[in-house]
């Protein structure tokens, strides 16, 4: 395997035949994950596009490794849900354009220059309910789409990867930390487990949503693949809940994004869920928020914008969870109330 970097992507490129013999292009690496090099390369009058490569090793202070052949994985999901999102002029995701096996890597086009991530701007307090409305909308699509569907199933493949990179650094290290709850989240990784109820992104997050001007990319596909679509549910509102506990008095802007996704979300898949399992993904969704704003503070990949305070009060909304298991999200921000 060949490693990339800044330096070595360009010929990497023109020795696989990628770009032309003689075309100079500019790389740029990209910020913002641990388990990736991701690479943009600038092509001037052509279209650029980005280079992805995957690591055994993640960049994080505790070991922690994943198998290579993930990446490949991803590709296969990404292509899946291009197709499911075609239509859907609010929310793309990027086109696969060439996979290198030998190498674990493939490439794919870029978003449109000026994209903002969605992150940096909820951290800089921009609070866009249209933003949140249409991640509902999107997720809900993706998982209405799927749901109990035995080709879906097939194509996306089982949560191996997702166990390595999801629920074995947040649950199992969270568990191993808070030793009151570790038999919860030893039945949450035993459901995520076993359960196949639809697609699953893995890594649902603002952090993976690119704003442009005409609309949203979605990115990332790593840890997709067919089985506990609730876990989505959680990880995204485990994010807005974090970042409402960062902002104090200012929580209520953060709170109106949650139900605007909801609404998204419940609109999206009125029609391929029952009430009954709408309700059941939810009470499910809401156990894995609980987990996910945990494994934030407690888990090998930690929130980096929480003081020691904020932290304290994240566990705290976390073990609150638990012990009271509210079924429905007026019951969690009535615990959200107690500590922001």
């Amino acid at each position: 395997m060949e490693l990339l970097n800044e330096r070595s992507a360009e010929d990497w490129l023109k020795r696989r035949g990628l770009i032309a013999p003689l075309e100079r292009v500019v790389v740029r690496a990209l910020s913002g994950g641990v388990s990736n090099v991701v690479l943009h390369v600038h092509r001037g009058v052509h279209s650029s596009f980005v280079v992805k490569q995957c690591r055994e090793q993640l960049r994080v202070p505790e070991p922690w490794f994943a198998p290579l052949e993930r990446i490949r994985r991803e590709a296969a999901v990404l292509r899946f849900c291009g197709r499911l999102l075609t239509d859907a002029a609010e929310v793309r995701v990027p086109q696969v354009l060439f996979e290198v096996s030998e190498d674990y890597a493939f490439g794919m086009t870029a978003a449109a220059d000026g994209y903002r991530v969605w992150k940096t701007l909820l951290l800089d307090g921009e609070t866009d309910e249209r933003i949140a409305a249409a991640c509902g909308r999107t997720l809900g699509r993706l998982h209405a789409a799927t749901w109990h569907d035995a080709q879906a199933a097939l194509a996306l493949g089982g949560p191996d990867y997702f166990d390595d990179l999801r629920l074995d650094p947040y649950y199992r290290t969270a568990a191993g930390r808070n030793r009151c709850v570790a038999a919860a989240l030893e039945s949450l990784i035993r459901e995520s487990l076993s359960r196949r109820d639809g697609f699953v992104h893995g890594d649902f997050s603002p952090k993976n949503l690119l704003v442009t001007d005409d609309g949203l990319m979605l990115v990332d596909f790593e840890v997709g693949h067919y089985g506990d679509s609730s876990f989505d549910l959680g990880f995204f509102l485990a994010h807005l809940t974090l970042k409402a506990i960062r902002a104090g008095e200012r929580a209520h802007r953060y709170v109106a994004l949650t139900e605007a996704f909801w609404d998204g979300y419940e609109r999206e898949t009125c029609g391929a869920l029952s009430p009954a399992e709408r309700r059941d993904v939810m009470r499910r969704g809401l156990r894995h928020l609980a987990g996910c704003v945990l494994a934030r503070v407690d888990g090998k990949s930690r929130v980096e914008y929480l003081t020691e305070e904020r932290q304290q009060a994240a566990r705290s909304l976390a073990l609150e969870l638990f012990r009271d298991g509210p079924d429905d999200w007026p019951g969690v921000l009535r615990c959200l109330a107690n500590v922001t």
